[in-house]
């Protein structure tokens, strides 16, 4: 009876420390729903083939091939769209509709994203997904303690926020995708899912590319510089959207170009254009510094140098501009309130 009673103290404190984490890493049922989907669309393939949990799939939604959502996913130009999976309530399929979409409703009609939202709970119930999500549950958590595992051994928030020396007010949620192919985070949650709001996902995919030993199996076990290069680049987005809002319409008067910016013209909107470009160079930018200062130098030459032969000197002026005006002095002055002399050097830049 002792025993039982320790153990039971055991798993309450245990419970009780994850909780206390600013992070959650999970399978969310919204969007494994929405990336089985578009896999039966064509949408995308999975980074590795034949896996048992793909076979799994092929099987489990045989019949539902054909289904409405299928038709639908498949006018989607790329699978950008999961983090509406956020929308859909489990296990009755019901549905918020989002009153704003982020920057989803700039890239598709709203209408399209309301009747893929719409049909995507229609299939989950025609083809009782949440079954599916039951049955791989041991599967589900092995994947999740994986990543986990090595999230607490890097511990790539922490340095995260030794970095900003500002809260985040979001608890980040690593969404595990067995079947996805896109690394990404969502930067509009409360927009999406304002009940939701907490959280801000960023979606980890099983690529080969992010462990150390190829696997034929979903495999989260990311290595070093796997884990850490995602996490850090990924949420920065997360801090760079959130941190950047005092300042965000001098961001989005900014006019500046330069070779590789010329490929980011995902909106009618210069501006935005310009904008989310921004994003990519703070959060890479980031990265390679804190490679430069956790992992090595080599490693962030390496990176900087791939990064500036698609054509942006701005990567190395960022850098700069964090190594000699930021860095020593961030406990004095946090990235927020350094965010007006960055905005001065691409301003300065694009002139």
């Amino acid at each position: 009876m002792r025993f039982a009673i320790i153990t039971i103290l055991f798993f309450l404190f245990a419970n009780a420390a994850h909780s206390q984490h600013n992070y959650v890493v999970e399978v969310h049922k919204g969007t494994e729903l929405l990336h089985i989907i578009n896999y039966l669309a064509g949408v995308y393939s999975p980074a590795v083939q034949n896996s048992s949990y793909q076979k799994a799939v092929d099987e489990w939604f045989a019949n539902f091939k054909d289904h409405p959502v299928v038709e639908v996913a498949k006018k989607l130009p790329y699978n950008d769209f999961v983090d509406l999976g956020w929308c859909i309530q489990f296990p009755d399929y019901s549905i918020t509709l989002p009153e704003k979409y982020g920057y989803f409703d700039q890239i598709v009609d709203k209408n399209l994203l309301i009747d893929y939202m719409t049909l995507c709970a229609e299939f989950g119930r025609a083809s009782d997904f949440m079954g599916f999500f039951a049955n791989q549950k041991d599967n589900y958590s092995k994947w999740e303690n994986q990543f986990l595992t090595k999230l607490q051994e890097e511990k790539s928030l922490q340095t995260l926020e030794n970095f900003y020396q500002a809260p985040l007010g979001q608890k980040i949620y690593f969404s595990i995708s067995p079947i996805g192919v896109v690394l990404r985070a969502n930067i509009f949650q409360e927009a999406i899912s304002p009940e939701n709001k907490i959280y801000a996902p960023v979606i980890i995919p099983f690529d080969n590319r992010f462990i150390d030993n190829e696997s034929k199996e979903p495999n989260f076990e990311y290595s070093q510089a796997a884990i850490n290069n995602n996490v850090w680049h990924e949420v920065s987005h997360i801090y760079w959207e959130q941190l950047n809002a005092p300042y965000r319409n001098d961001i989005l008067a900014l006019k500046y170009s330069d070779s590789l910016s010329e490929n980011f013209k995902t909106f009618e909107s210069e501006a935005q254009n310009t904008y989310y470009y921004i994003h990519e160079i703070i959060s890479d930018a980031v990265t390679i510094f804190l490679k430069k200062k956790y992992i090595g130098i080599e490693e962030a030459k390496e990176h900087l140098a791939l990064n500036e032969s698609y054509g942006s000197p701005l990567y190395r002026k960022v850098i700069n501009l964090i190594e000699n005006e930021y860095w020593d002095d961030r406990e004095m002055t946090n990235f927020q309130e350094f965010i007006p002399r960055i905005i001065t050097l691409i301003r300065d830049e694009g002139q």
